[in-house]
Formats: C-alpha cells, structure tokens, sequence
C-alpha cells in the first residue's frame, strides 16, 4: 500500500466467503480466519508487519424470559430464534463482517462464534423485547464490547412493553408523508444511535403515529422531518443530534406494560432545517 497519509488505522485482514444466506437452516456459516491490527503511520514507511489471524472468539450466554418461554409455532420452533452480535457504531463495523448469528437452544441456551473486536449483542422474536444484556454481571446492553470466552453473558427478554401512540397536529408545512417520530432516554448514557432506547416510526395519512416496545423509563419524543431519522455518525455525532433535540423534545415518563398517548408538533428548529 502506497501514499498512505499520516494517521490511525486499522488493517483488517479477511478471505473470501462463500454465497451464504445469513440465515439459512441448510448450512450454517462457520468463522473463518481473520485479523485486525491497528496501525498508526506517521512520517516513515511501516515494514515488516506481522498479522497473525484467528478464528476470533466463542462466547456461550443465556437467554431469561421474564414470563417464559413464548409460545412457537410448530413448523419453527426454537430453531427460529437468533442471537446477533452487531456493531453499535460505524467505527467498529467498517470492513468487518458480522459473526454468524446463534441459534437459541431448547434450554434458552446459545453459542456465538468468531467475534472480533467490540460488538453488542440483540435479538430478534416476535413478540419478545430484549430488556437488558449483561456480562458477569455488568449492563452492557448499549455499549460496546469485547467479549472473551470466559464471559458469562444472559440476556433478558420480556413480553411486557408499553405503547405510545398519538398524532402530529402541526407538521409546520411538511408533508406527513415527510415526517416522523423519534422517541429515545433522557439518559444521555443511551444517545447512541444503534441504543435500544431509540425508536422511530413514520406517520400514517392521518397524522398518527405508533411506537411499540418501549422499556420503562423517562423519554424524550419528538415530531421531526423524516429524513432526519436515518441517523448516521459516531458517538459525538450522536450526541451533538440528541442534545439540540432534547432542547424542544417533549418529556414522557413509560411504566410497565402501558399505554401512553401524546400528541405532538413538528419541532420548529427541525422543521426549517
């Protein structure tokens, strides 16, 4: 590599892949051999670098159903279920592939393979909202981690998740087909874009908005154009985004299981941008 300017990098080492369907039942991906070195350039060339590479890291967890197991359909059964591990920002996800997702065992069981570097971990079931994730005991459900073999990972799953729903009564001359809702914590330790504590939803013809699966606690939500909902960035970016939104955003407090309805307006601030 020629004309590398002076810097932080990363070289990241990984072979080609087979055509596989991520989640195909049929053949299962398996980790390959790979490597990430970090590198910093400076104003001489660097020679003679050693990349050694690795099948990554084996880490076994649990998953806790609050209120049990749910209920699967004959046809899927627990097979459908899928831990993931993903990258919680762009800087841990640029040119590495994500680790092949586990499959949840009959005994609530898993086994994710070929983790390299710092990932969160999520699940998808319907009807399911994933509460917490912890490692030996530390919350680590929005923040980046490097998991080891020795870790000992459960994640907390529940059926109980409020609603809230309502409607935009002023769009301030933008399109309802150009606007939408974000709701996301007052807690400034979950502005991350990829947090659990973030969800955004359009608006119907009507002006009516809907948001599922929210955890108990305090929130900010607010009514904003809709292109400033593919949020995009690092963790600065992140919190520049939600600090200038929680200047006009409106408070909501969410137990559990409940229903909340609160109409909103388009943020002038937003609206003119």
């Amino acid at each position: 590599m020629r004309n590398v300017p002076p810097g932080d990098y990363r070289f990241i080492y990984r072979p080609p892949q087979p055509n596989v369907a991520p989640f195909s039942d049929d053949r299962n991906r398996e980790p390959v051999e790979m490597a990430i070195v970090p590198i910093s350039i400076g104003n001489a060339d660097v020679d003679n670098l050693t990349v050694v590479t690795s099948l990554g890291v084996t880490v076994s967890g649990r998953v806790v159903f609050e209120e049990g197991p749910p209920t699967v359909q004959a046809n899927t059964g627990m097979n459908a279920m899928r831990v993931m591990a993903v990258a919680l920002s762009p800087e841990d996800s640029a040119g590495i592939p994500s680790p092949p997702p586990a499959t949840i065992a009959e005994d609530s069981s898993f086994t994710l393979k070929g983790l390299m570097g710092e990932y969160g971990l999520r699940v998808a079931i319907p009807n399911q909202y994933m509460k917490s994730v912890t490692v030996n005991g530390q919350d680590v459900t929005d923040v980046p981690h490097a998991f080891k073999s020795s870790d000992r990972v459960t994640i907390t799953m529940t059926s109980r998740a409020s609603t809230i729903e309502g409607n935009v009564t002023d769009t301030r001359d933008v399109q309802i087909a150009d606007a939408g809702v974000i709701l996301f914590a007052e807690d400034k330790a979950s502005w991350r874009f990829a947090s659990l504590r973030i969800r955004r939803t359009g608006l119907d013809p009507n002006g009516h908005f809907r948001i599922t699966g929210v955890m108990p606690g305090r929130y900010y939500i607010a009514a904003i154009p809709r292109q400033r909902l593919a949020l995009q960035g690092g963790p600065e970016a992140a919190v520049s985004f939600f600090e200038q939104l929680a200047k006009e955003a409106t408070s909501v407090e969410v137990g559990t299981d409940e229903q909340r309805t609160v109409d909103l307006r388009m943020l002038d601030a937003f609206a003119r941008q």
